[in-house]
């Protein structure tokens, strides 16, 4: 779904989704029985969820990757189990530097998803922001932080030495970050037009799939 919805919100093409699954929260929570596709396109009700463009730049200055994201950006440590370090800059100022297992940089879609796992707020999707969630912080200080959605957010690691950090985004293909690199994560201009063919809220999802309510 988050692989097929990026690519559709790059065509403008809407998505309707059907849940086969247990969580799912671009997805209807049910498939519907004996219904047609035209039936249900004229019944659902749209919503727009807007992406996330990434950019990986090196000590240099010079892009080395760029894609979208509609869940998240995460950056974590490699595969030797030692603790990184990010220093994280919001609009060119720096904020505080996370020691840990790494950051999550979400859209509001995906504040459900792993930055909710890491401990962030879960934010409804009509909310216009940017998550930043440490992963598992060696201190007690560093918290999310709920950001305008017009904010550039900057996360550069440091002190790897020999090793790397991954970068992931909505847990697709690895790009590994060197010394002194950074994420560079602003507002795309694209945005996922989502159909929902049913008439459960966000709130419900929320009841039904995170507390078993219902």
């Amino acid at each position: 779904m988050l692989h097929s919805g990026k690519l559709a919100a790059l065509y403008g093409v809407p998505v309707l989704a059907l849940n086969t699954g247990r969580v799912g929260f671009l997805t209807s929570p049910r498939s519907p029985e004996r219904i047609s596709a035209s039936e249900l396109l004229k019944s659902s009700r749209r919503e727009t969820r807007r992406l996330l463009d990434v950019e990986i730049v090196d000590a240099d200055g010079n892009v080395r990757f760029s894609a979208p994201a509609l869940n998240e950006a995460v950056i974590s440590r490699g595969e030797i189990s030692r603790i990184i370090d990010i220093e994280l800059s919001v609009d060119g100022c720096g904020i505080y530097t996370v020691r840990g297992d790494g950051v999550v940089i979400a859209t509001p879609t995906g504040s459900t998803a792993y930055s909710m796992s890491a401990g962030g707020p879960i934010v409804a999707p009509e909310v216009s922001s940017v998550i930043v969630t440490p992963i598992c912080p060696y201190t007690l200080t560093a918290r999310s932080l709920v950001l305008p959605d017009d904010a550039e957010v900057s996360a550069r690691v440091f002190g790897l030495g020999d090793r790397v950090a991954i970068l992931t985004l909505d847990g697709g293909a690895p790009f590994s970050l060197q010394e002194g690199m950074k994420a560079v994560v602003r507002r795309s201009e694209k945005a996922l037009e989502l159909l929902i063919p049913d008439k459960a809220s966000f709130y419900d999802k929320v009841k039904t799939k995170l507390f078993g309510i219902g």
